[in-house]
């Protein structure tokens, strides 16, 4: 079992759905998130009984791959979104919004946020946001009146304009450390510190 499987099942059975008929796929789309929730819990108790976890992407170094870390406050993170993202399908159910792009940009917006606690590449995260703000402003115009429409637009720039300094902020980061891995960013503050303070004098 892999980190993986928790960003990659509910957005690969929203594409399922969104591609068959949504009544005769409601089953996989149960079963796919309850599996989700309960590999998040799975994945919560090996992190407290046998410590973090770190899955990489290929054959690469820890530093250039795409790496998914699951600690303490990460994977409980990620079982409360789980949880949460399972009851909000619950609750939406019967609703009558509730077609396939509906189940597509909701399920793929778990997907997004569990990737983004379990990330552990600064600029990784960003790309996550962004994708995930445009999910979000698609689901706040999802009802398709005045306001809704105002408030998508609104959350959609404000956003952008957030994330604009998001980015300088990551530019300033790498030109400091080299790196966007939070891994080897963590181990060089120390360092950096060290420097700065005997640098003051």
């Amino acid at each position: 079992m892999s980190l993986f499987w928790l960003v990659v099942l509910p957005i690969l059975t929203a594409l399922i759905g969104y591609l068959s008929n949504y009544k005769k796929i409601q089953r996989l789309i149960w079963v796919s998130q309850i599996s989700t929730f309960i590999m998040a819990i799975f994945f919560f108790i090996k992190v407290i009984t046998e410590g973090t976890i770190i899955e990489t992407l290929g054959n690469y170094s820890g530093a250039i791959s795409i790496n998914l870390v699951a600690d303490a406050i990460s994977s409980l993170f990620v079982v409360l979104t789980t949880f949460l993202f399972t009851i909000m399908l619950l609750f939406n159910y019967h609703k009558t919004y509730m077609n396939k792009l509906f189940l597509f940009l909701f399920l793929t917006l778990q997907g997004l946020i569990v990737a983004i606690f379990l990330s552990n590449d600064l600029f990784d995260i960003y790309t996550l946001v962004e994708v995930a703000t445009v999910v979000v402003s698609i689901l706040i115009l999802f009802k398709k009146d005045s306001q809704s429409l105002y408030d998508g637009m609104v959350y959609l720039l404000t956003n952008l304009v957030a994330m604009a300094f998001f980015l300088f902020g990551l530019g300033y980061v790498y030109k400091i450390f080299g790196t966007m891995d939070l891994s080897v960013i963590k181990a060089g503050v120390p360092f950096r510190t060290q420097i700065s303070h005997h640098a003051s004098f």
